[in-house]
């Protein structure tokens, strides 16, 4: 699954127009519809994909399997 097939997966589900979704990340919906139309999504940002996430309610949490240990990315950090 790629970035805008989960994007689209959601906004079906929630039944959430993507002009809220563009909204509540602070960008319009041209801007949306073009993050999601080059290369489906993967030329996104960490923190574009993470804003578009908590625009949706849900958080990206990032977890080693080896390890167990969890990092959970934040639209507000600056460390990425």
């Amino acid at each position: 699954m790629d970035v805008k097939d989960f994007i689209d997966m959601i906004t079906d589900e929630e039944e959430i127009p993507k002009s809220v979704i563009a909204e509540r990340a602070g960008i319009d919906k041209k801007a949306l519809y073009a993050l999601l139309s080059r290369d489906n999504g993967m030329g996104m940002t960490v923190r574009k994909f993470v804003e578009l996430a908590e625009s949706l309610g849900y958080q990206v949490l990032l977890s080693n399997g080896e390890t167990g240990d969890e990092y959970l990315l934040d639209g507000e950090s600056d460390e990425y």
